[in-house]
């Protein structure tokens, strides 16, 4: 039964990194289409975003752990 258990997490594993591809590729594609709309992200606006984006997780972060507490 644990070689059996251990293949499907193998098989599983696969289906995950195929699916992380195409994640990606899609998240490839948005970038160049919001890039030709939009030009580059300059230097300063990047690190402008991924304070934003840290903002945000923090923000998801606080609020999983109010429903945790709620349960």
């Amino acid at each position: 039964m644990q070689e059996r258990s251990e293949a499907h997490g193998a098989l599983g594993c696969a289906e995950v990194s195929a699916e992380h591809r195409e994640a990606i590729g899609r998240l490839r594609e948005l970038a160049e289409l919001l890039e030709e709309e939009y030009g580059s992200v300059t230097d300063g606006e990047a690190p402008a975003a991924l304070n934003r984006n840290a903002a945000i997780d923090r923000w998801h972060d606080e609020e999983r752990s109010h429903l945790d507490e709620s349960e």
